[in-house]
């Protein structure tokens, strides 16, 4: 047979282990309050770089026109799609050199050397003409863009009618054999 196991009173605690364990919350809570300080200053400063290195940085002004600014953004996306077109010409044109290839190598090492500069003296010249046209009163409208767009590449949304032929009927006449 198994003994009844008595159960045992709890004890009261005394002031000092009251003491102790108001000690160890307010430690506890401490501890906690400092943690969810430091994470939150950690996610504070990571926001921060990632808003910075990916809309400050890119909304900054390269240059300022008259008092327009041209933003780092335009000015990267120009310049990645210029040496995307450099690139691509060169491949294209180095199938055919020949012999040529270390001077046409040469060539557009220094094109791509120069073309961050090249590109920001493009956009500055742009923006200019832009507002030398707004200040003259002169705007193209979208047909106009449309037309020059379909004669540069020989494409129209509205076929041109081709000029009549003049009909021209041949009459042959059997030789006699």
């Amino acid at each position: 047979m198994a003994k009844k196991r008595r159960k045992k009173e709890p004890k009261e605690a005394t002031k000092k282990e009251l003491a102790r364990g108001r000690r160890a919350r307010r430690q506890e809570r401490a501890l906690l309050t400092m943690g969810g300080l430091v994470l939150a200053l950690v996610v504070a400063v990571l926001g921060f770089g990632y808003y910075q290195e990916n809309y400050a940085k890119l909304r900054a002004p390269v240059a300022i026109v008259n008092g327009t600014p041209i933003s780092t953004g335009e000015y990267q996306k120009m310049v990645r799609y210029r040496r995307y077109a450099l690139a691509a010409a060169f491949d294209r044109l180095r199938a055919s050199a020949g012999e040529n290839q270390d001077m046409l190598t040469q060539y557009f090492q220094d094109q791509m050397t120069n073309l961050p500069l090249q590109v920001l003296e493009e956009m500055i010249n742009e923006e200019l003409i832009r507002q030398g046209a707004a200040r003259y009163g002169i705007s193209v409208s979208p047909q106009e863009v449309q037309k020059a767009i379909e004669e540069e590449f020989g494409y129209w949304s509205v076929p041109p009618t081709p000029p009549p032929t003049p009909a021209i009927t041949m009459v042959i006449t059997p030789t006699p054999t």
